[in-house]
């Protein structure tokens, strides 16, 4: 089943930095999209939970070197 998150992502702030948040995502096992957004700090991932886990997602980010936290639905 597909799941998707939204992760607040310290460090976005080149283009290099967005390509690089998605090219080590977009290469994990599971993982179906990736888009990271410099301006809002926002990494978006869709990808396929008996393949991948949200902490797996943020500790491939965090061993990179960006601060990646889940944001939590505003209700």
């Amino acid at each position: 089943m597909l799941t998707a998150a939204h992760l607040k992502t310290a460090g976005l702030s080149s283009a290099w930095a967005v390509r690089t948040v998605e090219s080590i995502l977009k290469h994990m096992r599971g993982v179906a999209r990736v888009v990271a957004v410099s301006s809002l700090g926002i990494v978006s991932v869709m990808w396929d939970d008996t393949m991948a886990t949200l902490e797996q997602i943020v500790s491939a980010l965090t061993a990179a070197g960006f601060d990646a936290r889940p944001m939590l639905p505003q209700s």
